[in-house]
């Protein structure tokens, strides 16, 4: 855009209010890049800012915005801290500041909280807090959980980075007038739902209370300030100091919130405390039920359970159990303060089973019950409907009992011994009989991921069938929808698990990628969604034509993510063949994508350029609208990375956006793969900057839906390191390599292709950094791996002509050329920029021999004309200069 006129100054400063969000972003984007305009901006920001927006520090031109940090001054609106401008002061506490803050490295607004204190045996504690509130939300993930995406230090002051949350914190929330029950219910079982999700990864938040909560504009619920957060079980007595006694403390309890306790170094807001906490003992999931059920039994009573004006006598009536009797003509039902009463045992034994047992039962209302089983039943007949209503509850409920059943022929959950049965022990055998010896490592870790799946299955599976039985909340035509969705899951699992049944190496060296790849099944509740995914065949002879091919659909797709490229190839033909003499292009779109999947581990790009093509064309013409975005986007991503035309990629982009537009709903991993291929054109285009944030944005939302150890997110960070090697950042993408590199090992093993590819891209930065031994190892362990798992000459290509680079570099130009020849007869047939890459290397090595330079100018003329055709107009750029050089020579 151009500069910046008064109006859109006077605009923006306006706490942006008078611009449309677009504009904002347009503005911040525009000042990154225009010294005179951020100049221009940050004149009018502190022209604006109103004469007590800074506390406790001198004036702005005698205090800069570190030296105001390290004094504990409120930042302004614009000052810097870091790499974020600071929006402005959300909030103040008594550990703490939460700003609103820019972050132009990923494009987007956070929430800053930053420290108050620096130094000292108490900072130290409370920076050893901020570091484990970091780390404790980055295990969650989950809607009600507020994300953290940065954890550091500036000028001596720990923050974090959080997700910004447009809206107020619960305890606003609550004191706004006029809050219905229900309201305040929704809201609380949402929060529940976050501290249940906090439980299951093996966390206890113990300082539960409504400023931890914030309430979004659209009401949606998230729990925050993980900061006291522990492993479940750990105790809780170290952190008492010898001497402490509580019920000695004297400290006035008011309406609003005890302090964070120093003295005695209690945890917890004294107010929302269990009581183990009070005498130091165990902590668990219950405490955090605990300080819930207080926070919701102040909201619906206005009152606190326990009756105290000082620590220590609420102290005592919290140990002793003793909740005070409702208040007089209160409105809240016997069913909620039952529920609550259960939540408030002193004894955590006696509390629920799990927060998940304790929001379940906040969101049955038994009036809500009743009126649906009585409707149109006579008064007369009261006796009858009753027992009628009861004998129906438990048929319904006893229908949706079958998902175990199902699951059984498919995979068996873990037993507590090492003695697995069924389909479990024989994959399990399947993988030791081949003597890999990674095999026994690769089958656990493939069998906790499936684990996770098929424990999330279930629960859909009884949540969906309960919907339509028991609540009697969705018609029976969404059931079928959706146990359709279920069903193609398990039909997928199944084919997996067939796979594995008959494991070789290279299902063993493909395995974690295999079951990550498994289709998500949060779109199984996206009714709207999954109108717009597979259309239904109207015949039922069709229908059941579909739904048989479908099975062997995920088959292929077992086949593929499984590396069995051989096999995969031949039955994709047959299930193509199969499928267009169905002619239900619904399915034919779909199948030519699930080929595709694998990329060119499998297949080849002038076979997939083709099929991606029409898939898109039979998606679009059947309004299968996921299929059509994703063919569109793997045409994008071909036609930028592969065939080298950027514009023809962003044609394709455009189309994968309005066909996202037109399903109408957010679909997480399909928005990742977009700004996957988006990236990619700015790359291509040159736009490093837009390059890298839009690759990060991807990150972000990866961390969001599939989180930080799943192999989509650990191959988009390779990517950004590709995007920074483009941009001559090379000790950067270095950084991003070994970081990638060490996460897929992690979560898929040493041996698996992905690592591969990571180090062959790494080597190819240390090559630039001219660090060739390091380089040359990295290339020989990618060769490595990619030959013992019998993947695409693409790669094997790729890991030669790195190697023929590093041996370039350190001299030793017979034994790179040797390299480069090996290198392009692997990637003769397949015309990508890896083959010109080593195509040009080998000119390079035979310049070095007088005697072979005549072979040199004839492939670097080649290599010019390839990259032309290419539409890489760079590295075309590169090599006719390096012949202007040569050639007169």
């Amino acid at each position: 855009m151009s500069c910046l006129d008064e109006n859109t100054i006077a605009a923006f400063v306006d706490a942006g209010s008078r611009l449309a969000p677009d504009d904002i972003v347009r503005v911040e984007r525009h000042v990154r890049d225009c010294a005179k305009c951020r100049g221009l901006l940050s004149f009018a920001l502190s022209a604006a800012r109103p004469a007590d927006a800074i506390t406790g520090g001198g004036p702005r031109d005698q205090l800069g915005d570190q030296d105001r940090l390290a004094a504990g001054s409120v930042l302004e609106r614009g000052s810097e801290f870091g790499r974020y401008t600071v929006l402005g002061l959300v909030g103040r506490g008594a550990m703490s500041e939460v700003y609103a803050a820019y972050d132009p490295g990923l494009d987007r607004k956070v929430a800053l909280k930053i420290l108050h204190e620096r130094g000292g045996g108490a900072d130290s504690r409370s920076s050893d807090r901020l570091l484990r509130e970091a780390k404790a939300i980055a295990r969650l993930r989950h809607p009600n959980v507020v994300v953290v995406h940065e954890a550091g230090t500036v000028a001596g002051r720990m923050f974090l980075a959080m997700e910004y949350v447009d809206g107020q914190t619960l305890a606003a929330w609550l004191a706004e007038p006029a809050r219905t029950r229900k309201e305040i219910l929704d809201v609380f079982v949402a929060a529940g739902h976050g501290l249940g999700a906090a439980h299951a990864a093996g966390l206890v938040h113990r300082d539960f209370k409504p400023q931890n909560v914030m309430v979004s504009s659209n009401g949606a619920a998230r729990v925050t300030d993980f900061g006291l957060a522990r492993d479940i079980g750990a105790l809780d007595a170290a952190l008492v100091e010898s001497g402490a006694n509580v019920a000695d403390a004297t400290t006035d309890v008011e309406q609003g919130e005890l302090p964070l306790t120093r003295t005695g170094e209690l945890v917890g807001t004294p107010l929302f405390m269990a009581p183990e906490q009070f005498v130091g003992g165990r902590t668990d999931a219950r405490t955090d039920q605990f300080g819930f059920c207080v926070a919701l039994y102040r909201a619906l009573y206005n009152a606190h359970p326990f009756a105290g004006d000082k620590l220590r006598d609420l102290t005592a009536a919290v140990i002793a159990g003793r909740v005070q009797p409702a208040p007089p003509k209160s409105a809240v039902p016997v069913w909620v303060r039952r529920i609550l009463l259960r939540g408030l045992s002193a004894e955590p034994a006696l509390r629920w089973e799990s927060m998940e047992a304790l929001v379940a039962s906040l969101s049955r209302d038994p009036a809500r019950q009743r009126r649906r089983w009585f409707v149109g039943v006579a008064m007369g007949a009261a006796v009858l409907a009753t027992f009628v209503a009861a004998r129906w509850l438990r048929t319904s409920e006893s229908l949706c009992r079958g998902g175990p059943a199902r699951l059984a022929a498919v995979w068996e959950p873990a037993t507590d011994g090492d003695n697995p049965s069924g389909r479990r022990a024989a994959t399990r055998a399947a993988f030791l009989r081949t003597g890999v010896d990674h095999a026994a490592d690769t089958w656990q870790r493939a069998a906790r991921i499936l684990d996770r799946y098929t424990a999330d299955w279930l629960r859909m599976y009884g949540d969906t069938c309960a919907a339509t039985h028991v609540r009697g909340e969705q018609s029976a035509d969404v059931l079928d929808l959706r146990m359709a969705c279920l069903q193609d899951r398990l039909d997928g699992v199944k084919a997996l698990t067939d796979v594995f049944a008959d494991a070789n190496t290279t299902v063993i060296t493909n395995a974690v990628n295999a079951v990550s790849a498994l289709p998500a099944l949060e779109r199984c509740a996206d009714v709207k969604l999954l109108r717009a995914v597979m259309p239904s065949p109207d015949s039922p002879a069709m229908r059941t034509r579909v739904e048989a091919l479908r099975r062997d659909l995920a088959r292929t797709r077992a086949l593929n993510d499984s590396g069995q490229c051989a096999v995969a190839v031949e039955f994709r033909r047959r299930l193509i063949e199969q499928a267009d003499a169905v002619g239900y292009q619904p399915l034919q779109a779909e199948t030519l994508i699930a080929s595709m999947r694998s990329g060119t581990a499998c297949f080849g790009h002038d076979e997939m350029l083709p099929d991606a093509r029409r898939s898109a064309m039979l998606a679009v013409a059947s309004h299968h609208d996921e299929a059509a975005a994703e063919a569109a986007m793997m045409m994008a991503q071909m036609q930028a990375d592969r065939a080298g035309d950027v514009s023809r990629a962003r044609d394709w982009i455009d189309l994968a956006s309005a066909i996202m537009k037109r399903m109408g709903k957010d679909h997480p991993i399909l928005e990742t793969w977009r700004l996957q291929a988006l990236a990619v054109v700015y790359d291509k285009e040159g736009n490093t900057h837009d390059a890298l944030a839009t690759i990060e944005l991807a990150q972000s939302l990866m961390e969001k839906t599939q989180g930080p150890e799943h192999l989509d997110y650990v191959t988009a960070l390779m990517n950004e390191g590709v995007i920074l090697i483009n941009g001559k950042r090379f000790a950067e993408a270095q950084a991003y390599y070994d970081r990638a590199a060490q996460l897929a090992a992690k979560v898929a093993g040493p041996n698996h292709p992905l690592v591969a590819l990571i180090l062959a891209n790494s080597a190819e930065a240390l090559n630039l950094l001219h660090r060739y031994d390091d380089a040359r190892s990295a290339a020989r362990e990618a060769l490595r791996v990619w030959r013992r798992a019998g993947s695409s000459k693409l790669y094997e290509g790729f890991a030669l002509s790195t190697l023929g680079e590093s041996s370039l570099g350190a001299g030793r130009s017979r034994e790179a050329a040797n390299e480069f020849e090996e290198a392009l007869s692997l990637l003769r047939d397949d015309p990508t920029p890896i083959r010109e890459a080593a195509r040009f290397g080998l000119a390079r090595a035979l310049w070095q021999s007088a005697d072979t330079r005549p072979r040199a100018l004839g492939l670097a003329r080649e290599t010019e004309a390839a990259y032309q055709r290419l539409h890489i107009a760079g590295e075309a750029a590169n090599v006719a200069t390096w012949l202007k050089v040569h050639a007169s020579k």
